[in-house]
């Protein structure tokens, strides 16, 4: 954006567009949250059958040790994609949940930054700031 557009922005308009990019990722995660939960699943599985595997290259006495290493490596490789599932099913969850409380903060009619500017607008009066404010009035009160 230009300056002269930034300068033009009100809050309000701040906000709407805080409002409709949320509400976009709001749409979409869901969908991407899903294709993670299944590629974890298939993950867990995949992870599991090359343990068991391993586990019984292992226990067999007549099996090579090329089998064995070979196992091992699949194993480890399983367990790799797993652990990077599970880190970016992660992920997506809390951004998910970031999403829907960025919603219900800025979708809040009683606009938060509107205390903000109130305040600014305060202290540069030469009041004191609300937190030191309300400290004096407890004090007073005590």
């Amino acid at each position: 954006m230009q300056t002269e557009a930034l300068v033009a922005l009100t809050p309000d308009d701040l906000v709407r567009m805080i409002l409709k990019k949320q509400r976009d990722l709001a749409k979409a995660l869901p969908d991407l949250l899903k294709s993670r939960e299944e590629e974890l699943s298939r993950a867990y599985q995949l992870t599991k059958e090359a343990r068991m595997a391993y586990k019984n290259l292992q226990e067999e006495a007549s099996t090579n040790e090329e089998a064995t290493t070979a196992a091992e490596l699949l194993y480890n490789e399983r367990e790799e994609f797993r652990r990077r599932s599970e880190s970016r099913t992660h992920q997506l969850r809390n951004a998910n949940a970031n999403v829907q409380s960025t919603l219900m903060y800025w979708s809040d009619e009683e606009r938060p930054w509107t205390s903000l500017l109130e305040a600014a607008h305060r202290v540069a009066e030469g009041h004191p700031p609300t937190f030191a404010s309300k400290q004096l009035d407890g004090g007073q009160q005590a």
